[in-house]
């Protein structure tokens, strides 16, 4: 007796080979004996029948009653109902067309046309082309909707894993470049632009391949558990694979660029695109993006340092590319230890502008003296002496104007104040025989000056005459006063402060001989304490000074007294400068943590003056870094531009020295694998030392724009093959 699946066997061949009515037969009778083979209801328990076997019951009825259209129906609704509730073997399914039931295994093989286009549709759908097509078949279809989907759906995933089957290559192939191409195409409705970094790159791949990989997983699922484990899955290996495709791809562009360094380095013309590179490695290196090295030495430019490169800016990384080019046999040397040194030697000419301009420059009107008769616009350029003598003849000047006016209607002098003062030394030593010291003798002479006793033969009988003309008063006060400078310069601090007391009695005398006296005296005593001004300045920068000390000083001055400080200040600072030794770093002491608190409450801009000596800075490490240090690379670049010419390596292996001729060797390998010829290092030497960033990686970056679009496509490539080989 024919079993269950020998009717079901015997029905799909006959329905292969176009019998329907017999397949159909054969197919009710399957049916039929599958459902008399059913167990029993156990102990008066009524078993409930599927769906699809009442329908048949229900069939028989109307076929034996003659209800033909009736049972008609009714097989087809058993049909359906059967793929429905699990009766139906797994790969048959319900053509609402035909009304009845088609064994998806029995559908012809397709072409390879159409197996690029069902492997090509799924891909560039992420998967979800048999569920488009299913709903839009649910809507237009001759059944219902349910019916007309779930064949759709049977019907597209019948004919895919067909396409798989006997044609892989072509079916995988289109589905992977479908969704590459899906993969390129949303990327760019998004705006998303390929990362010009490898860093940016692996961001970006990892964060597309997980959002990717979620969607393609959901997808390919039937269930919310179903289609929610297959999203876990994808979000894992798309994020994975995702990150790991940049390194691999730029690992093959590097490989690839070794592969053609030995051509490269055989060309005697400089590789423009690996110079470029060489540079644009050393930007990536430096921390900074183009724009910020770009503006940097825009900014330089701008502020009186043309000459700061490229190498400058990048810091070490710049630097050291540079030294190495430097110490490479080739004409290049030369020319960047020339360049350098050249350029070393206008160090301390430059900083002398600098601290100039920041410390001598006029601020505003009420910065720098204001004495009548001469009102100095500013300082710069001159010495601390040039601006004493120019202070001293505008104080002089003014003290005339002063004085002048103090002399007319002036009263006579009373001395005798100051005379006591003299007295109050000198007098126990009168008669006494001891001589006395250079006080004395100098308080004599003014005492001389001021009186003599007795009167002499114009006043007799008058036991001393006293000095009482303002004229002849003053001037013996401005004589004193000017041995008292002298004395504070050469450090005779008592003489200065035994003249000060007479000094002192004299000034009052003075101005109660004239109101306008004091006036004028104030004036002048204004005008030398802005010049004081100077030698406090300069003391500032003596070892002794304390940093605290010079700050609180300048700060407790006024506007024109701190102009006279700021000259004594920066006029030792420019003699070291201009006696500096070739080659010497002489923007290293300005960068103490001293001296930059001090420059900074003193200069006119600080935060420029810093920028200014940190270039400065910068660009001594640079030619450091190139040509001082250990001459050790200097001779071996020295011993190879001599034996340039022979066969040096041979020879040297020849004559034992195995060392050398292994190293010559290897120097020669390695140029030619990275196809860095003598040219190409001297042309990444001459973009290093350049000032414009821009052109030096111009060609790197139109490389890089290039080839980012290859790149960008072998990524989703990868994305999307890992996609479709996912085991979801």
């Amino acid at each position: 007796m024919a079993t269950y699946e020998d009717l079901i066997a015997a029905a799909r061949q006959a329905d292969a080979n176009g019998n329907t009515d017999d397949a159909r037969r054969l197919l009710e009778m399957a049916v039929a004996l599958r459902d008399n083979a059913q167990p029993s209801p156990a102990q008066g328990m009524a078993a409930e029948r599927p769906l699809s076997q009442q329908l048949v019951d229900q069939y028989k009825q109307a076929e034996a009653a003659g209800d033909y259209e009736t049972a008609d129906r009714l097989l087809s609704e058993a049909s359906y109902a059967a793929t429905q509730d699990g009766t139906a073997p797994a790969s048959v399914a319900y053509n609402p067309r035909t009304g009845r039931m088609e064994d998806m295994d029995l559908r012809r093989g397709n072409g390879r046309l159409d197996a690029a286009a069902q492997g090509f549709g799924q891909g560039i759908s992420f998967g979800t082309m048999d569920e488009a097509v299913g709903a839009m078949y649910g809507m237009t279809g001759p059944g219902t909707y349910e019916q007309n989907r779930d064949y759709a759906l049977a019907s597209m995933r019948s004919d895919l894993a067909s396409a798989r089957e006997n044609h892989p290559i072509i079916a995988y192939g289109s589905e992977i470049g479908g969704g590459a191409l899906s993969s390129l195409g949303g990327a760019s409705a998004l705006g998303i632009q390929a990362a010009p970094t490898i860093g940016g790159r692996v961001v970006q791949g990892g964060i597309m391949g997980g959002i990717e990989g979620l969607g393609y997983g959901y997808a390919t699922g039937e269930g919310i558990e179903d289609r929610a484990g297959n999203a876990a899955k994808g979000l894992g290996f798309g994020l994975t694979l995702g990150t790991a495709a940049p390194f691999a791809i730029e690992g093959g562009r590097r490989a690839i660029d070794h592969i053609s360094g030995p051509f490269a380095s055989m060309r005697a013309a400089p590789s423009q695109v690996r110079a470029s590179r060489a540079v644009q490695s050393a930007v990536d290196r430096s921390g900074r993006s183009l724009d910020e090295i770009d503006a940097a030495i825009r900014q330089a430019g701008a502020e009186g340092q043309p000459m700061y490169s490229v190498a400058d800016a990048t810091g070490y990384s710049g630097q050291r590319m540079l030294a190495g080019a430097a110490r490479t046999p080739g004409a290049a040397r030369q020319e960047i230890i020339e360049h350098l040194a050249s350029r070393q030697d206008g160090q301390a000419r430059r900083l002398g502008g600098f601290l100039d301009d920041a410390l001598n420059s006029p601020r505003n009107a009420g910065n720098l003296p204001a004495i009548p008769g001469s009102n100095p616009a500013d300082f710069t350029g001159m010495t601390a002496e040039q601006v004493r003598g120019q202070l001293t003849g505008a104080r002089s000047r003014a003290a005339n104007v002063a004085y002048d006016a103090a002399r007319r209607g002036a009263s006579p002098v009373d001395v005798r104040g100051a005379l006591a003062a003299i007295d109050d030394r000198i007098g126990p030593m009168q008669g006494s025989g001891v001589a006395g010291d250079g006080i004395d003798a100098k308080l004599t002479s003014y005492r001389a000056r001021l009186t003599s006793q007795p009167g002499g033969a114009s006043y007799p009988g008058a036991s001393s005459v006293e000095l009482s003309d303002f004229d002849r008063v003053l001037g013996v006060k401005q004589a004193i006063q000017d041995d008292i400078g002298a004395a504070l310069r050469a450090g005779r601090n008592n003489e200065a402060r035994e003249l000060g007391r007479v000094a002192a009695q004299l000034d009052e005398a003075l101005e109660a001989a004239s109101p306008a006296y004091r006036q004028a005296n104030d004036q002048f005593a204004q005008a030398s304490r802005v010049i004081d001004q100077i030698d406090a300045g300069r003391a500032a920068t003596g070892p002794r000074a304390r940093v605290e000390n010079t700050l609180s000083a300048y700060g407790a001055l006024t506007p024109d007294q701190q102009a006279a400080f700021r000259s004594g200040y920066s006029d030792p600072l420019m003699a070291r400068l201009e006696n500096s030794a070739p080659g010497v770093n002489n923007a290293r002491p300005l960068t103490s943590e001293g001296a930059r608190a001090e420059l900074g409450a003193m200069s006119r801009d600080p935060a420029l003056l810093q920028r200014q000596i940190a270039r400065e800075n910068d660009m001594f490490r640079t030619a450091n870094a190139a040509s001082g240090g250990s001459m050790t690379a200097d001779n071996l670049a020295d011993a190879a531009d001599l034996s340039a010419m022979s066969m040096s390596p041979i020879i040297n292996a020849l004559t034992g020295n195995f060392g050398a001729a292994a190293r010559q060797t290897g120097d020669a390998v390695l140029n030619a694998l990275s196809g860095r010829n003598t040219a190409t290092r001297e042309e990444i030497a001459r973009l290093l030392l350049s000032s414009d960033i821009r052109n030096a990686l111009a060609p790197a970056l139109q490389a890089q724009a290039q080839a980012l679009p290859i790149m960008n496509a072998f990524s989703a490539f990868a994305r999307s093959g890992e996609r479709v080989g996912n085991p979801y």
